[in-house]
Order: C-alpha cells, then sequence, then structure tokens
C-alpha cells in the first residue's frame, strides 16, 4: 500500500506481511515562491519488481528550482 499526499517523506512498515509507505514527498515541485521549506523539494520514488518475489527500491529524489533539474 501506498499513501501520498502529505507533501514530506514518512515512514515505511512491514504488517500482516504487507509494505506500506506512509508518504512519498514530492516528486517535482515546480514553485517560484521562496517561502517553501526545502523538503518540499524532495521525495522518493518507488521501483517495484514483480518477478518471483516482490521486492522494491526506495530512490530519493531532489528537485533543484535554480537550475530546474531533478537528482
Amino acid at each position: 500500500m501506498i499513501c501520498h499526499h502529505a507533501h514530506i517523506t514518512s515512514g515505511h512498515l512491514k504488517y500482516n506481511n504487507c509494505d506500506i509507505f506512509f508518504g512519498l514527498g514530492n516528486f517535482v515541485f515546480d514553485s517560484d515562491t521562496q517561502r517553501l521549506p526545502p523538503h518540499w523539494y524532495k521525495g522518493l520514488m518507488i521501483e517495484i519488481d514483480f518477478s518471483d518475489s516482490l521486492s522494491f527500491n526506495l530512490l530519493p529524489v531532489k528537485y533543484d528550482k535554480e537550475y530546474k533539474k531533478l537528482y
């Protein structure tokens, strides 16, 4: 289960043999305002492998608003 909307990365846990992700943060949030906190430009992507047994990798992403690039 993947929950999303909080605009900040949150925890992950395994419950009843099910992985639950509580927040992925923002993928890309391109805003010209200077009032947004630094965490607003960070997030996670989940790479899921469905072969044989389910596995995943969490991939951190950061948006550089000055250069308009995703890292």
